[in-house]
């Protein structure tokens, strides 16, 4: 009987898919699913099934999403779904994952955020692609289409700066 266990860490293990089964699972603390196969979670695995996870680690798989159950597991403290595939952010999230204070995200095909994610933690750092506006929590975002995105608008930002620059000491010259 597994009912009671609390942490289940199965990296490593060329995992394909979460079985059904996880999810009676309801005492689990931590579950690291990380360097494995694994392409989808069902909706519901993950949720409020589990209200003690505060450790979700699904990091280097090839996950295209994030569950929106994901969202209902208001445990949740630490996130690390970086190394993936992911597209989108569910709209739930910032408000979802009220007790979180790291979610890592980097390294994914984001292009574009929530609303809420926004207002809760704000845009991404052009240098670090970090979102440093709620204090609590430490969301990182690099290594994502969208940062890439605001760093090449910052460069053309300050090249454009720099010809002006230029120009006006030019004209200063002359």
């Amino acid at each position: 009987n597994l009912s009671a266990l609390r942490v289940l860490a199965l990296d490593g293990n060329q995992l394909e898919m979460v079985p059904r089964q996880l999810s009676k699972l309801s005492k689990l603390s931590s579950l690291i699913l990380r360097q494995n196969k694994i392409e989808r979670i069902p909706d519901g695995i993950i949720g409020s099934n589990m209200p003690q996870l505060t450790l979700l680690h699904l990091s280097s798989n090839r996950l295209l999403e994030i569950p929106d159950s994901i969202t209902e597991c208001t445990s949740i403290e630490s996130f690390y779904i970086n190394g993936n595939k992911i597209e989108s952010i569910p709209v739930q999230l910032a408000s979802g994952f009220s007790n979180l204070k790291t979610f890592n995200i980097s390294n994914n095909n984001i292009s574009s955020l929530p609303y809420d994610f926004e207002v809760r933690f704000g845009e991404p750092d052009a240098k670090t692609g970090v979102c440093s506006k709620d204090e609590s929590c430490l969301v990182q975002l690099d290594q994502n289409p969208l940062v890439d995105q605001i760093q090449s608008e910052l460069k053309a930002k300050q090249d454009a700066e720099q010809l002006d620059g230029a120009m006006a000491m030019e004209i200063c010259a002359t």
